[in-house]
């Protein structure tokens, strides 16, 4: 370099330049809470002649200030609560050169008291296979940046295990001598913040340690974790059993908080819906031909009854129109109009055939779906050969016209429980080979609310007889992945409770795929908050 070559740079014009490059091309750094990392970089102009000049006076800028910054010298300091890559900049006289700089956040968590020299041990062995597998999560999740509480499970039979969460700017380690670990909801946004959109690497290894030394380290088998470029909004009410009432769970939060009882908190008021744009609940009282109360629930800590019921007026399956004005009810095959101001009824639909079912307003307002089952409906929950059929609703009239069928098994399997998608293009319903209610055979399906394509979710319906069903669609998110809430009677294993219990669980949904007539699904995980021993299903997504 001929920074001592006689050569003054504020004597240079444009056209004695050439290039500008900045030294070094390429860094890597490891930066850690408390301890961030720094560099020098140099900017070397070169000029036509192929002369060299180390710059002092160079514009420098970085690309993503979240990894970290550069100041006017070219000093560079990293972030010191995540990781992160960045373009650096340097510009002069219109000639610019660029460097690339990876910031690597590090974490070294200990639990139940271990020594961190354990941390050494891990560094300094050569891991063998065959060690803990990672029952939870499933390979592949996908969850959203802000799901705190995501729980991580695997069998050992070794002293101390080694649980790693990688990417190209994360590496975390969590030694502990149990065989799980929860995140907490710090770490988690340490974690996430710079990997959201992109693949984390999670693996477990164990190892034999007498508290000095570690000896026969084996390592599982990885798995990969994507986490969503945003976040999940709003809050997941669901029926609970354990203690007979209607549970919240604001996304991003990890315990659940008693929300709504009903009118006299014995009675099941399960079979629920809301309105986003009104902020009420309509629910209706041990769901078949029950009676129906409206809340308001604006005030989340507060809900407050405005209809109560009225045994004159009773319905067993609804759905709300987009305005939250009004309630569209079947009961034993017939349909009526609510207000949900007042609970006054409307109109009946003496003209629909008596054999619809389940109804579901599309979001615009226009269309509405509902299940055409066979003979021997009863109650509304016990019949068998359900088809999915989708007719025409005037917003202004509300008259239902142009009922045509989008699936039709021909008898061979059930269908039941459908919901439209927050953006109209699809609808969530569940097959089985039986009735609706508690059907342990029942999956999950995906249709374009025009017919085009029908899919199995198979990522999300795992394998086995699993009870997948009541499946509910999350607010629309500013994101490339919908999120599909349904109940599930599946293994959570770090609940350490036995599989008897269904639990709610979300997977996302990617459109594209579903376009291209791919399994747009994801492996679903547990929403955290629960209590593992509760029967919980029906989770209506709330935007609040």
């Amino acid at each position: 370099l001929l920074a001592a070559c006689g050569i003054d740079s504020s004597n240079l014009e444009t056209s004695d330049l050439d290039s500008l490059r900045i030294e070094p091309s390429e860094l890597r750094l490891e930066t850690e809470l408390g301890s961030p990392a720094e560099a020098q970089l140099s900017a070397i102009l070169v000029l036509n002649d192929g002369t060299e000049i180390e710059l002092g006076e160079a514009s420098w800028s970085s690309s993503n200030s979240s990894a970290g910054d550069v100041d006017e010298d070219g000093h560079f300091l990293s972030a010191e609560t995540n990781g992160g890559i960045t373009a650096i900049q340097a510009s002069y006289l219109g000639v610019t050169g660029a460097s690339t700089v990876t910031v690597v956040y590090t974490e070294d968590i200990f639990e139940d008291g271990l020594d961190p020299s354990v941390a050494a041990g891990f560094e300094a062995a050569e891991a063998q296979g065959g060690g803990p597998e990672l029952s939870y999560p499933p390979d592949g999740i996908r969850v959203p940046r802000n799901l705190a509480g995501l729980a991580f499970a695997w069998d050992s039979d070794q002293a101390v295990s080694r649980l790693r969460l990688q990417s190209e700017i994360t590496d975390i380690s969590i030694y502990t001598s149990a065989d799980g670990w929860t995140s907490t909801a710090d770490l988690w946004e340490r974690a996430v913040a710079s990997n959201r959109g992109g693949e984390v690497e999670v693996t477990v290894q164990s190892g034999d340690w007498d508290g000095s030394s570690l000896s026969v380290v084996r390592q599982g088998s990885p798995l990969e974790l994507t986490i969503n470029r945003f976040d999940a909004r709003g809050s997941v009410l669901y029926w609970a059993t354990s203690d007979r009432a209607i549970r919240r769970i604001p996304f991003g939060e990890t315990a659940s908080t008693h929300f709504w009882s009903g009118v006299d908190g014995s009675s099941c008021v399960g079979c629920h819906v809301v309105s986003n744009e009104r902020d009420l609940m309509v629910v209706t009282h041990d769901g078949i031909n029950g009676v129906f109360e409206v809340v308001d629930i604006s005030d989340p800590a507060d809900p407050q009854r405005t209809v109560k019921p009225d045994d004159d007026e009773r319905f067993t399956f609804k759905t709300l129109t987009p305005d939250g004005e009004y309630i569209l009810s079947s009961n034993r095959g017939y349909f009526s109009l609510h207000k949900t101001a007042d609970g006054a009824w409307v109109r009946d639909y003496d003209e629909l055939p008596p054999d619809l079912s389940m109804p579901d307003i599309s979001p615009d307002g226009r269309s509405v779906v509902f299940i055409q089952h066979g003979p021997g409906a009863g109650s509304g929950f016990e019949f068998r050969d359900g088809s999915l059929v989708v007719a025409d609703l005037d917003p202004s009239t509300h008259d239902i016209t142009n009922i045509r069928t989008l699936v039709d098994t021909g008898g061979g399997l059930n269908v039941y429980y459908p919901a439209f998608s927050p953006d109209g293009e699809w609808i969530a319903y569940n097959r089985g080979d039986g009735r609706p209610y508690a059907n342990e055979s029942s999956e999950l399906w995906l249709v374009r609310a025009d017919g085009g394509v029908d899919l199995r979710l198979d990522a999300a319906n795992a394998s086995g007889d699993l009870q997948n069903s009541w499946s509910r669609w999350g607010p629309l998110p500013d994101d490339d992945v919908l999120w599909l809430a349904f109940s599930s009677r599946r293994p959570y294993s770090p609940s350490g409770f036995p599989n008897t219990q269904p639990q709610i669980w979300v997977t996302g949904i990617d459109e594209g795929l579903a376009e291209q007539g791919q399994d747009p699904s994801s492996p679903a995980f547990w929403l955290p908050g629960q209590d593992p021993q509760s029967d919980n299903h029906l989770p209506a997504w709330w935007d609040r």
